[in-house]
């Protein structure tokens, strides 16, 4: 699949594929299992808890729709069909893509979205925009998977997204 992934770290990175399209990509270790985590990504209720505008049918060729917040800088619904759902190691939804694997107890999540760009944001913002949103994502589901421990004050809803302009990284030109 990617041709090329630069810069890992829990901030994600910037990948090209073979015919040019850009992706971001973000490896995540989780001290859950792969059951646990499975169930967070697919199960309505569970997603609820991190993700609450992410509904699919649990099935391949199952439609999926995805609501954006208000803050979201690029379209707000997303629909489409789910290509491959093997549970409990691959969920592939239009270009967003979940990858399990066992890590010894725990679960190793890789998450790709390949970038599709419309309307009035430059590259770099869109790719700024999508790591942004994403990184907020799935430091919520982080949380939401250890039970919310940490308090109130470590839930990451309430915080803004990491500004994605502050650092640099090869993928992506030059920050916004």
């Amino acid at each position: 699949m990617p041709q090329s992934i630069m810069s890992q770290s829990k901030l994600g990175s910037v990948g090209v594929l073979d015919d040019g399209r850009k992706f971001v990509h973000f490896v995540r270790h989780l001290p859950d299992t792969i059951a646990k985590v499975w169930g967070a990504i697919s199960d309505p209720d569970q997603l609820a808890d991190w993700f609450p505008g992410f509904k699919l049918e649990r099935r391949v060729g199952g439609r999926f729709d995805i609501w954006f917040s208000e803050q979201c800088e690029g379209p707000a619904h997303v629909t489409g069909m789910v290509t491959r759902y093997e549970p409990p190691k691959v969920l592939e939804c239009g270009t967003l893509r979940f990858e399990l694997e066992v890590d010894g107890p725990a679960c190793l999540l890789t998450f790709t979205d390949i970038l599709h760009y419309e309307g009035p944001l430059s590259e770099p913002e869109v790719i700024n925009s999508v790591l942004g949103g994403w990184h907020k994502y799935l430091d919520t589901l982080e949380f939401a998977l250890g039970g919310g421990q940490g308090g109130a004050q470590d839930d990451p809803r309430d915080k803004p997204e990491f500004d994605y302009t502050t650092v640099s990284f090869a993928g992506r030109d030059t920050p916004a």
